[in-house]
């Protein structure tokens, strides 16, 4: 009997479920392909981080009283600060579990570093980690790092078998494709071994919309980076014929989602017969901030598609970021003027986050990237571009 302990940090929600997406996905590969096997989950709410080192800790030690074979520990840029205490705690507890971390922050661009920092952690898995926690557990491997393709056929449900308990209230996340070609210098996905665009069975997806249906969860907040690619067209139809109800949220890329309009006119009212909310990445309109994050836009596309969604009365929102290198308070002006005369529907805009497993965070000197850190992430708030005084006065006219 193999027992197992994932320990992760989440931002606790109302009615949405505390396990993760990850850590089923991994519970349902591991109980599919080995017989003897039992997992347990901690998950601490960094939404109550105060109680973190005290009332979370406690519980937490009380736990890893418990023999447990190996301790599977998360890491994000938002709880690396966590992790040596967690590690101290566990040995604390003479635990002869071995320690494997992954997520994120775990990368073939990190990973000399993490050995270095971390010399307690007996494995690291990059990438998508079933396929290496299942051979580091059946010992078929036991390297300190791994780093295994998955086959997504292979990978079971995670709702219909109950592997995440849902009722009708819960807002939840599905993936049904992984990866994304995108080389955007701020995001740490693509440094994961996470560019390969790779679907899950469309029988297996379709199973889990259709039982998420049945259910009657609230919203269903779709992963993957880009969905109007590859298997996308197939789950639009399914779901209309099954007249699915939930909310839909879907991740797009204006160039992408016009070629597809443009391919098949026929798009456009899929989208129109569901309780859709697309959900577009602009980031600038800078094409000096567009050339350093390795960006393009194209304007008079995304006009197009804005006045189409809104012809049709399709949902959506467009999210900007404000302080990316090379943007200035003029160039930040004429990004919201942008949206404003295109009619958009609605648009956010979020702090530039300064990842560690990023070419941005290597690029930050030359840059001038002067960061602000709150909670363990890194904000930047001046550039070589503009100044503090200019950050806030992007804050207000934003507002």
């Amino acid at each position: 009997m193999y027992n197992v302990l994932f320990i992760t940090f989440d931002f606790h929600e109302k009615n949405k479920p505390v396990k993760s997406v990850a850590v089923a996905t991994l519970e349902a590969y591991l109980i599919m392909k080995i017989q003897d096997i039992e997992i347990d989950l901690f998950s601490f709410n960094m939404n109550n981080e105060y109680s973190i080192m005290f009332e979370q800790m406690a519980t937490l030690n009380k736990r890893i009283e418990v023999n447990y074979d190996y301790i599977c520990i998360s890491m994000y840029a938002w709880n690396m600060r966590y992790i040596e205490i967690v590690i101290d705690l566990i040995y604390s507890n003479k635990s002869k579990a071995k320690i494997i971390t992954g997520g994120y922050e775990v990368s073939f661009r990190t990973i000399e570093n993490l050995k270095k920092e971390h010399k307690r952690v007996n494995h690291f898995l990059i990438g998508y980690a079933e396929e290496s926690l299942y051979r580091l557990i059946t010992k078929e491997d036991t390297n300190k790092v791994l780093s295994y393709e998955v086959n997504n056929d292979a990978i079971p449900g995670i709702y219909y078998n109950e592997t995440i308990e849902v009722d009708s209230n819960c807002v939840i996340r599905l993936e049904t494709k992984r990866g994304c070609p995108g080389r955007c210098t701020f995001c740490a996905y693509k440094n994961n071994d996470h560019k390969k665009i790779t679907c899950h069975d469309i029988n297996k997806v379709k199973k889990e919309l259709y039982y998420l249906n049945k259910i009657g969860v609230r919203k269903v907040n779709v992963l993957d980076a880009m969905f109007p690619l590859f298997n996308y067209k197939g789950i639009l139809e399914y779901l209309v014929e099954i007249d699915f109800k939930p909310i839909l949220s879907l991740q797009m890329k204006f160039e992408l989602l016009h070629n597809e309009m443009v391919r098949d006119y026929k798009l456009i009212q899929l989208l129109s017969n569901l309780n859709v909310e697309l959900e577009f990445g602009l980031q600038s309109i800078s094409k000096n901030v567009l050339q350093n994050v390795e960006r393009t836009n194209d304007l008079k596309v995304i006009k197009d598609v804005i006045k189409d969604l809104n012809k049709n009365k399709i949902k959506y929102e467009v999210s900007v970021i404000r302080g990316l290198p090379g943007e200035t308070l003029n160039s930040f002006i004429s990004l919201i003027e942008f949206l404003e005369e295109s009619k958009c529907y609605k648009f956010v805009v979020y702090p530039l986050t300064l990842l560690t497993n990023t070419e941005l965070y290597d690029d930050k000197e030359k840059l001038e990237l002067v960061v602000f850190k709150q909670n363990g992430l890194e904000y930047v708030i001046s550039t070589a571009s503009y100044s503090y005084k200019e950050y806030l006065e992007m804050i207000l006219i934003e507002s």
